[in-house]
């Protein structure tokens, strides 16, 4: 993936969307999607399933692409389940080797986001900057490669 093309992909997360619709918007033409059906899949898994901390909104969004795509290239929904299963451990392999976690938490140094004070904090650090906008890169970038391989075989 060209740097160009992620920067147009990163542009709805910039905007107004949260991490799981970004990386979900940037596959909903393989997923068959509208976009109205990403907007509303992915909107309960922004910090890390509605501000909790869980798993970051971005590893939501590739494991639910990646799942997608999976179950539509193998006919026998044992095979897609395998495949699915195969995929998405590689998928969060390489989030976690390169953040150290898939936390939303833990990447945002256990900044509480359900407070007004937490969010005004991530606002003010300039994270979603630093931290979020290369978690949803990372995951853009490491879900499209798995993407690839899937449809080329």
């Amino acid at each position: 993936m060209e740097n160009q093309e992620l920067e147009t992909l990163l542009e709805p997360f910039r905007k107004d969307c949260n991490c799981a619709q970004t990386v979900l918007l940037a596959f909903r033409e393989e997923m068959g999607l509208t976009e109205e059906e990403v907007m509303g899949l992915g909107l309960g898994f922004g910090g890390g399933i509605v501000r909790t901390g869980q798993i970051c909104g971005a590893v939501s969004g590739g494991v639910m692409a990646l799942g997608m795509v999976c179950s539509r290239a193998m006919e026998d929904p044992a095979d897609a389940k395998e495949l699915t299963f195969r995929v998405v451990t590689q998928f969060m392999e390489d989030f976690r080797e390169a953040f150290g976690t898939l936390y939303c938490s833990q990447l945002l140094d256990g900044i509480d986001l359900r407070t007004q004070e937490g969010r005004a904090l991530v606002k003010q650090e300039k994270l979603n900057e630093k931290v979020c906008e290369p978690a949803v890169a990372v995951a853009i970038r490491a879900a499209g490669q798995l993407i690839n391989i899937v449809n080329s075989e």
